[in-house]
């Protein structure tokens, strides 16, 4: 039996992978809706969700090089913390349009609209 205090590494990175692929999927049936309703503002929320799940994705494998250790024991919840702070970090930075992924794929997708 696993000990819910002690879960593996492996299934907190599984749970990451769902909640990506949850959002990519999310992503699709907004893409679609938009172009059905032509609803350029939801394709664009399409869009920034889009772009806020990539930047996730380069904030996990940055924080994957970093070595074990330091001031705080890496556990459950600091694992649980870190990525809830990582995503919210990802949505603020999409929301800025810094990066400009959202803007490129909007004026992409807005064509066949």
């Amino acid at each position: 039996m696993i000990d819910p205090i002690h879960i593996s590494t492996l299934q907190i990175e599984q749970s990451r992978q769902q909640q990506a692929q949850t959002k990519e999927q999310s992503f699709q049936t907004t893409l679609e809706q938009a172009q059905k309703n032509q609803d350029k503002e939801k394709l664009m929320e399409a869009c920034l969700d889009l772009e806020s799940v990539f930047i996730n994705q380069v904030f996990d494998n940055m924080r994957k090089t970093i070595p074990e250790g330091g001031l705080w024991e890496k556990s459950f919840a600091m694992s649980t913390y870190e990525s809830m702070l990582f995503e919210e970090y990802s949505n603020q930075i999409s929301r800025t349009s810094s990066i400009g992924i959202a803007e490129l794929l909007y004026k992409q997708l807005a064509r066949d609209i």
